[in-house]
């Protein structure tokens, strides 16, 4: 049981400048027979066997701490999963070795398996009896340790360079979905003040009928506080609409205790809409607004995704219809669900209606509405999904994290 690390120390220099030339050969070869660094392991292993004429072969990865085997040559499934505790190729993982083997094997050698001066391995010749291993067989073996090194180290700068085309990739692929993005945000800057400089006033003036019609008509106060309250959420639209496609501060997300309750004004601000240009069959909106624990979102994006939702929806039904508004909890995240009995959508359109400026409403849509809501709940860190069936209707989910994660308790999820 030795660790082979020394060469004799009057070796000639012609026979070392042999030794790295047969190396280089040999690596030449293997690697043209594989497509893989990885590879090259069981041919080393292999190779090893057949030359030193011992029982088995195992080639070790090396930590910081601890050591697990790679790949090797008739290994039992428990040596080929080991691995152990290990911070140098010595006696002691020799024994180790050994051990775990129950009595298979009785010797050890182990050659380190090293790259650019950095121990990665090593590599085990392991026999079921004592052996010595003459000098051309440990130079031979020391010539594979460096071989399996190189293969280590070309497997993981082929790993590195695959994340880094993946990274790439992905980054290309962000850049080009969010260019539309950023080109809206841009050309919304003049609009949405022009917008503000509307809105603003006329919030002032509904607040001045208010103060006019003092404690009488009721009705009309109510009218006018609920019309005020849409135009506040207007305002707020306009300020995140220059921001559409980015992320926002950590500071422009709030704690929503009542979710169902924004959900409700929803509902209300759509509420009007379904009489509007609507035949005998007017389209009927039911609410089933369970309480849910609070949430982190922007409480005026959150009102207009959910108007969106159901606006979308009452488009889909011309002949009338009637939509399903829920709210509940599923597991650590709040869901509010929006369904219709509508025709339904496509499968091939299902994979499209969230891209920016994709639309089926030939002269009235923008394509904006659906790309506004993902992107909305992706600044919360949540998800919106679709499940349609054609001729039978369409159901969107939104899926909030919760503000405060805790133990799930009797969920309720519409």
């Amino acid at each position: 049981m030795q660790q082979d690390t020394e060469r004799p120390r009057h070796e000639p220099v012609t026979a070392q400048r042999r030794i790295i030339d047969s190396d280089s050969h040999k690596l030449v070869e293997l690697l043209s027979l594989v497509s893989q660094p990885e590879e090259l392991l069981p041919m080393i292993a292999l190779e090893t066997a057949n030359r030193l004429d011992c029982d088995a072969v195992g080639i070790l990865a090396l930590g910081s701490r601890q050591a697990a085997m790679l790949e090797g040559f008739e290994l039992s499934p428990a040596l080929r999963r080991w691995r152990g505790e290990a911070q140098a190729v010595d006696d002691t993982l020799a024994h180790r070795l050994l051990w775990a083997s129950k009595g298979e094997f009785r010797d050890a050698h182990l050659f380190p398996v090293t790259y650019g001066g950095t121990d990665l391995g090593a590599l085990a010749v392991l026999s079921r009896q004592e052996t010595e291993l003459d000098h051309e067989a440990r130079r031979f073996a020391e010539g594979l340790a460096r071989i399996t090194g190189v293969s280590l180290e070309l497997a993981r700068t082929q790993r590195g360079l695959v994340r880094a085309r993946e990274q790439a990739r992905l980054a290309r692929t962000t850049l080009e979905r969010g260019e539309p993005l950023r080109m809206l945000g841009e050309m919304t800057l003049g609009v949405s003040h022009d917008l503000k400089n509307i809105l603003n006033p006329l919030s002032l003036h509904l607040h001045l009928c208010s103060t006019i019609l003092g404690d009488g008509e009721p009705e009309a106060k109510e009218s006018i506080a609920e019309m005020t309250r849409v135009v506040r959420r207007g305002i707020g639209l306009l300020a995140r609409l220059k921001t559409f496609g980015r992320g926002p501060g950590e500071d422009e997300l709030e704690v929503i205790e009542d979710p169902a309750a924004l959900v409700a004004e929803a509902i209300r601000i759509a509420k009007p809409r379904t009489h509007v240009g609507r035949g005998p069959q007017p389209i009927e909106i039911e609410g089933d607004l369970a309480p849910t624990p609070p949430i982190r979102a922007n409480p005026a994006e959150l009102v207009s995704a959910v108007v969106n939702l159901v606006l979308n929806a009452m488009d889909a039904m011309p002949e009338g219809g009637t939509i399903q508004v829920s709210t509940g909890r599923s597991e650590h995240s709040v869901v509010i669900r929006v369904a219709d009995d509508g025709p339904g959508i496509s499968t091939e359109l299902q994979e499209k209606v969230f891209e920016p400026f994709f639309t089926t409403k030939k002269r009235t849509g923008t394509g904006l509405g659906l790309a506004m809501v993902k992107a909305f709940m992706e600044r919360c860190g949540g998800r919106v999904s679709l499940r349609s069936t054609p001729a039978v209707g369409s159901a969107f989910s939104l899926r909030f994290p919760l503000a405060v994660p805790t133990d799930p308790v009797s969920d309720r999820s519409p």
